[in-house]
This record gives C-alpha cells, sequence and structure tokens, in this order.
C-alpha cells in the first residue's frame, strides 16, 4: 500500500489581459521596487555615504586608503553588496575631494579591490583575514606594477600599501558591526567605531555650510557627545583621535585640531556638571590656548564652533545618549545592560529547560502507551482504516481532502488514535491529533464511527497482545533479568513500560534545576562572569523568496502491514522548513514504533526551538537509555533556508540525499551510524547552495533494493533519477516508487520510502 501526500498545494496566480492590465503590473512592480529600495536603505544608503566621505579623506596629501580598506573589510565579511556601493561611493568621494599630490588614482585600486574578495568569498570560501590579505596583495601589486610602467616612486606605492593594510585593521572591527548588531561593544570594537568616526570627520574637510567649514564643527560636537556618553576618558580619547587624524590628513600641526586634546579633557571634567559644564570645559581650554593660535579670526572661528556644536549637543535627547552608552565598555549604562543581558539569559535558560522537561515528560508517556503486534492484529488495523475510509468517511464533502491529498498523514493519525484508545477507552474529538483535527470537518461523525469500529476490533488486538507478548514491569522480580524466556518459549517485552518513570525523574530534575535557577540574584554573580558573556546579536529576517513543494510515497515490506519508516515536516520560524526521515530497525510495527519516536522527539525539540545538534544527541540518549544496543533508528535530516535558498543535511546511518539540478544529480553521502547505539554521536551537517528548481530527494533503504542491480545501488538510483525528465517531485516520487516495485515476482523486502522537495520562487 502507498501513501501519497503533498504537503504544498501549487500557488495560483490569476492571469492579466490588455494594456490596462500590463500598464497596472508595471506601475506595482515600480512601486515595489521603490518600496524595496526605501526598506533596504540601511544595506545601501550608509554604505554609500560611508564610502563617499572615507574616499575624500588622505593621508599627507599622497595616498587615500581608507575607501580602500572600508571596502575590503566588507566584501571580505561577505557583504558583497553593501561592498559594491562602498566601492561606488569612495570613487565619487574620490572625484569629489581633494587631488593627490602623486601615486596611482584611487579608483582602480578600489574596482581590483572589491573583485579579489569577491571572488575569494564567493567561489573560493576563504577566511574574513585571508580574502583581506589577498585584497592588499592584488592593490599592492597594481601600484607596483604602475610604478614600473608609469614612473612613479617604489617607495610611495609601499607606503600606499602599507597605510592601506593598517587602515584595514583599523577598521575591520568597526566594518563587522554592520554586519551584526551586538547588544555591547568590546573596547576593539569601541576603538574602531571611534576611528571611524574621526575618519567620517575628516571626509568633510573643505565642506562649508554658510561661510562655516562643517569639520571644526563636527569635531567639537562629538567630543561634547563623547563626554556626556562616556566621561573623561571617552571625551579625552575622542579628541586626541580627532586631532591626529587632522594632522594625518593636512601633515602638520594646525591650532585649532591641536587645542582639542587639552580642550576635550577638560569637557570631560565638566561633563560631571552635566552638558553645560562639558560646554564651559570646551570653551575654557580654547581660552586657555588661545595664545598659540595664529591670529584673533581663528580663536574667534574656532569659539563660535564650540559654541555652536554645544547647541547641537543639547538637541540630542538624554535616551539616545543612554544607548549610546549602553554600547560603550566602561559606562555605568553597559554595566546596567549586561546585567539585564544576564537577568534575560538566565530566563531562557530556566524556559529551555522547562520546555525540555515538558518535551521529556511527552515523550515519556507516548512510549509508555501500549503497542499491539502480530499479523492478525496488523491486519484487522488495515481493516480498521479501510472501514473508516469507506464506511465513517463515505459521503463526506471533504473526503477528497484527507483521503487523496494527505492520505500518508491521515492513515499516521488513525494509528496515533487508535493506539491512544486501544485500551477499553473511548475517543472524543479533542483526542484526535492536531493535523486529522484541522483537515476534518465532522468531527463528532468520525469518532462516533471510530469507537464503533474499535469496539468490534478490540478483542482480535487483546488477543494477539496476549498470545506475542508479556510485558513485564521494572517492579517485577529480578527486573529486565527475567526477560529470556517464559515455559521454554521466547518472550519478548515491551521495553516502553519500563520507562516512563525514568522519563518522569529526568524532567523532575531539569524541572528543579529551573526552580534553582530563577532564584538566583543575578547581580550576584561573578564580574568575571558578566564579562565573558557572549554578545547578543540581532537578526532581522526579510520575507521568504522561496517555497517548497513536497511529496512522499510510502508502502511496507512484503509480509507486513505497517510501515517501519516515518516521514515529517516541520515548519520553523525565521522561514526555514525540516524534513525528516526515519528507518527503524527491522520492518513493522516494532520498527515504526522506533522511526516515529525519532521523528516525534525531533520535531518536538526544534519546535520548542532546541538547535539541530542538541535534538539529535538528546534523541540518541533516550533510544540509548529506552534498551541500549538492541534497537536504533536512522536520522535523515534536511533543514531548508527559504529565505537564503540553502539547505544543511544531516545524516546519521541514512542513504544519501540527492540533488538534482537540470540533468545534474549530486549524490550527498555521509558515513555515520544510526542513533541509539553509542553514546555520544556526531552531528556536524553539510550545507548546499540551492536554485529554484532544484530538486531534493530523500529514501530509505528499501528504495535501493531494487531486483538484481548490483554494484553501488546509491549510484544506480542516482542514474535512474538522471535518466528521469525534469520534473516536478510529483512526478518524481512516482517514477522512482514504480522503479522500487518495478518487479512483481521479487517482492520488496524491506519498507520504501520516498520524499522529493523542490525549491520554487515565490
Amino acid at each position: 500500500m502507498a501513501d501519497k501526500a503533498s504537503t504544498l498545494p501549487t500557488r495560483g496566480r490569476p492571469g492579466r489581459s490588455g494594456a490596462r492590465g500590463r500598464r497596472a503590473s508595471w506601475a506595482a512592480g515600480a512601486v515595489r521596487l521603490i518600496k524595496m529600495v526605501i526598506g533596504a536603505r540601511g544595506h545601501w544608503l550608509v554604505p554609500l555615504i560611508v564610502g563617499l566621505l572615507l574616499g575624500r579623506v588622505t593621508v599627507f596629501g599622497v595616498v587615500k586608503p581608507f575607501g580602500t580598506a572600508y571596502v575590503i573589510a566588507l566584501a571580505a565579511l561577505g557583504l558583497r553588496s553593501r561592498a559594491l556601493v562602498a566601492t561606488a561611493g569612495a570613487i565619487i568621494g574620490d572625484a569629489a575631494g581633494p587631488s593627490l599630490t602623486a601615486g596611482v588614482t584611487t579608483w582602480p585600486v578600489l574596482l581590483v579591490a572589491w573583485s579579489v574578495t569577491v571572488a575569494a568569498g564567493r567561489w573560493f570560501h576563504v577566511p574574513p583575514p585571508i580574502t583581506a590579505l589577498g585584497a592588499l596583495s592584488g592593490a599592492a601589486s597594481l601600484r607596483l606594477v604602475a610604478a614600473a610602467f608609469v614612473g612613479d616612486e617604489l617607495l610611495l606605492a609601499g607606503f600606499a600599501s602599507a597605510a592601506e593594510m593598517l587602515a584595514v585593521a583599523a577598521l575591520f572591527p568597526a566594518a563587522r558591526l554592520s554586519a551584526a548588531r551586538p547588544a555591547g561593544w568590546n573596547r576593539g570594537q569601541a576603538a574602531s567605531a571611534l576611528i571611524l568616526l574621526g575618519l567620517l570627520v575628516m571626509g568633510t574637510e573643505g565642506v562649508v555650510v554658510y561661510g562655516y567649514p562643517l569639520t571644526g564643527l563636527l569635531m567639537r560636537a562629538l567630543v561634547l557627545i563623547a563626554s556626556a556618553v562616556g566621561g573623561m576618558g571617552l571625551s579625552t580619547a575622542t579628541a586626541t583621535t580627532m586631532s591626529v587624524m587632522a594632522a594625518l590628513g593636512t601633515g602638520g600641526w594646525d591650532w585649532s585640531a591641536v587645542v582639542l586634546s587639552p580642550a576635550g579633557l577638560l569637557a570631560g571634567l565638566g561633563a560631571r556638571f552635566g552638558r553645560v559644564g562639558a560646554a564651559a570645559g570646551l570653551l575654557v581650554g580654547h581660552m586657555i590656548l588661545s595664545p598659540y593660535a595664529a591670529d584673533g579670526f581663528e580663536i574667534a572661528l574656532s569659539l563660535v564652533h564650540a559654541l555652536l556644536a554645544a547647541a547641537l549637543t543639547a538637541m540630542v535627547s538624554r535616551r539616545h545618549l543612554d544607548k549610546l552608552a549602553a554600547l560603550v565598555p566602561g559606562t555605568p549604562q553597559a554595566r546596567e545592560a549586561r546585567r539585564e543581558r544576564i537577568r534575560l539569559a538566565e530566563s531562557s535558560a530556566r524556559q529551555q529547560l522547562r520546555k525540555l522537561a515538558s518535551a521529556l515528560e511527552d515523550v515519556g508517556r507516548w512510549l509508555a502507551k501500549p503497542r499491539s503486534s502480530g499479523v492478525e492484529a496488523g491486519e484487522s488495523f488495515d481493516r480498521f482504516v479501510l472501514d473508516v475510509a469507506e464506511r465513517v468517511c463515505a459521503g463526506c464533502s471533504n473526503r477528497a481532502v484527507c483521503w487523496e491529498s494527505h492520505v500518508y498523514g491521515t492513515y499516521r493519525d488513525l494509528l496515533t488514535t487508535a493506539a491512544a484508545v486501544s485500551d477499553g477507552g473511548t475517543a472524543r474529538p479533542e483526542d484526535l491529533p492536531e493535523g486529522l483535527r484541522g483537515r476534518c470537518i465532522k468531527p463528532q461523525h468520525l469518532v462516533a464511527g471510530i469507537n464503533r469500529l474499535l469496539t468490534s476490533l478490540r478483542p482480535v488486538w487483546h488477543a494477539a497482545s496476549s498470545e506475542d507478548t508479556v510485558r513485564i514491569s521494572s517492579e517485577s522480580p529480578g527486573g529486565l533479568d527475567a526477560l529470556g524466556s517464559l515455559n521454554g518459549a521466547a518472550v519478548h517485552a515491551d521495553v516502553y513500560s519500563v520507562i516512563p518513570r525514568q522519563f518522569a525523574g529526568m524532567a523532575g530534575i531539569i524541572g528543579a534545576v529551573a526552580d534553582r535557577l530563577e532564584r538566583l540574584d543575578p547581580d550576584a554573580r561573578g564580574a568575571d562572569h558578566a564579562g565573558r558573556e557572549a554578545p547578543l546579536f540581532v537578526a532581522r529576517r526579510h520575507k521568504p523568496r522561496y517555497r517548497l513543494a513536497v511529496d512522499v510515497a510510502q508502502s511496507a515490506a512484503a509480509g507486513s502491514h505497517v510501515s517501519g519508516d516515518a516521514f515529517r515536516r516541520v515548519d520553523l520560524p525565521d522561514h526555514r522548513v525540516v524534513l525528516t526521515l526515519s528507518d527503524g530497525m527491522g520492518t513493522g510495527q516494532r520498527a515504526a514504533v522506533e522511526s516515529e519516536a525519532a521523528v516525534t522527539m525531533l520535531e518536538r525539540f526544534l519546535v520548542e526551538g532546541f538547535d539541530l545538534a542538541f535534538a539529535v544527541q538528546t534523541i540518541n540518549l533516550v533510544l540509548l537509555l529506552r534498551s541500549p544496543g538492541e534497537t536504533f533508528a536512522t536520522l535523515d535530516v534536511c533543514l531548508f533556508d527559504l529565505y537564503t535558498g540553502s539547505v544543511q543535511i544531516l545524516k546519521k546511518g541514512a542513504p544519501p540525499t540527492y540533488i538534482r539540478r537540470a540533468a545534474h544529480v549530486e549524490v550527498v553521502r555521509a558515513e555515520s551510524l544510526p542513533v541509539g547505539i553509542f553514546q555520544s554521536v556526531e552531528t556536524s551537517t553539510m550545507e548546499y547552495r540551492l536554485h529554484a528548481g532544484d530538486l531534493v530527494v530523500m529514501v530509505t533503504d528499501g528504495a535501493l533494493e531494487f531486483g538484481s542491480v548490483t554494484g553501488d545501488k546509491a549510484e544506480a538510483l542516482g542514474r535512474a533519477l538522471r535518466r528521469m525528465e525534469p520534473s516536478g517531485p510529483h512526478e518524481t516520487v512516482e517514477g522512482l516508487f514504480k522503479r522500487a516495485h518495478a518487479a512483481p515476482d521479487q517482492p520488496v523486502r524491506d519498507d520504501v520510502t520516498i520524499v522529493a522537495a523542490q525549491l520554487l520562487p515565490v
């Protein structure tokens, strides 16, 4: 019997006709494009402005290394589009800024740096530091070639390359901040951000607003803001950085720049009395050093800049200053923010522990439910499913949805319902599994029919259970040691009745740990722990660019009435979809229990927010605890990201996965053992970038056992998939399913499950 289900129907799109429809479509597309550009301004506007200003900054008037360094840092981190925008901004800034007195023009170096970093990150997948080093080498080679053929000085080319290398090292942490926003900066990030701010201010050199140079005003405004945020230390560091940047740009010490360092120190001292005190300290510093100015006009202009900077600083709200102070290490706001993050982390840990305890309790209850066995019970259960389809659901207007589109899920849901009430209970509408409850439009009628059929079939199941299985409680004399023989006959213990108390004990221990964590005072934790906690990053996910169409075909082995394979699709937040396929040990009811337990636990852990590695490790320990060395199950997991179009593949004892793109088929293998054998398992994943239309095929061992095929059976299946015409998941599953059952004179020796998933554009 084959169960086929398409888990995601295709989306129909109404067509447009006529000139009006085309104009409306173009107008809607233009509006969407404008909205997308405006909504993504953080991805293009900030790199454009930063690149433009950095492209104007010179060192001694002979080299402009900072625009190139910023582009290299962005591209090395994988932000290729932002690096391209920054390259365009740096080229514009170079053209609009002061001209170099000697050396190679900047725009060829920028293009070479961007090209090298993009190629290294996209095709060679080298680490960011190596990528940046390659780009610096390419820029240096271009300068050396230009020096050899144009006649420039080699010393000047070497100086420019050294300046670019130092600039990359200084700006790399600040560029990383644009890839992820940490909750708090470390000292290296704060220093890099300060250098970047100083360079951006120097990029305004020569810009005049209403007759006043903008650079001097911005320098003093940043000093006042730094004094309000970080006190004397930060204001002095900011002022010194501005002075050094100004000296590097002009090649000499100007009084208006030199005066900033002592003025910043006095502004930081006066910041204890608020913004007025900081502004007063800045003015006092200018007045004290006024005898060293060139003339009275320079003194007056600097004082005007200081007053205007004080007015601008007064317009900044205290809330924004506190948010900035929370990022700077060493400030009271940063320490309070760190304590708040610790409290949030502990609260999250308590929630995760309680979720884990709840999941383990549910798994223990699920495994404790009695399972029937025997051929007669299997045949009667098949009769039960057919009777539900033919008698109970006959005439229902929604019958096609349950018994055609979702026949696989309906079959599994009826299995769960029957197992839940097999000991004499009565099914109720709220007892139906969630999937069946969502599909059925007549739950009262369905439950009444299920109860009638179970009443007639229950004697048969109990007879088969009493003949084939003897359950021994952990409280019985001898415990599990008594299992072996009874009056000379083989005895099979239902181990699922042995461990529910173990799971309850594990859940109780974890719950107690969570309660103890809740009573801890986060402020009592040591400063060493608070200083070493990992920064929290805020990730922003956009709308998915792809959707996933999935189709499944499944059949039981010859002589069995229940498939030992289990398949599950789980939709997770952030546009992720997990497809899980498990093959239990052997065939029949026992194998079905093992595989169903594996996929059920994996689904529960992933839905609760645990990562894939933790879920697989826990499943392995559960199966090992349940019956050490006697049972196992394979795990084949594909985690799709519908935003990036990538898939992560994890295999534990599973056959290969096949990725088909047009006529090319890649066979993905992983040599690993199933879960439930050893105490610890490796949980490494393989990641592949998919394109729209790519097909991912997952199979169990039964799909590889085809006729008299010898040699590598996995490769044989890959060749069969390659010979098939490019098609969707349904046609692929149908073709491979017919291949597995192509020889009617040779019965299928193992359960067969074939899953095909195709990535489609939204």
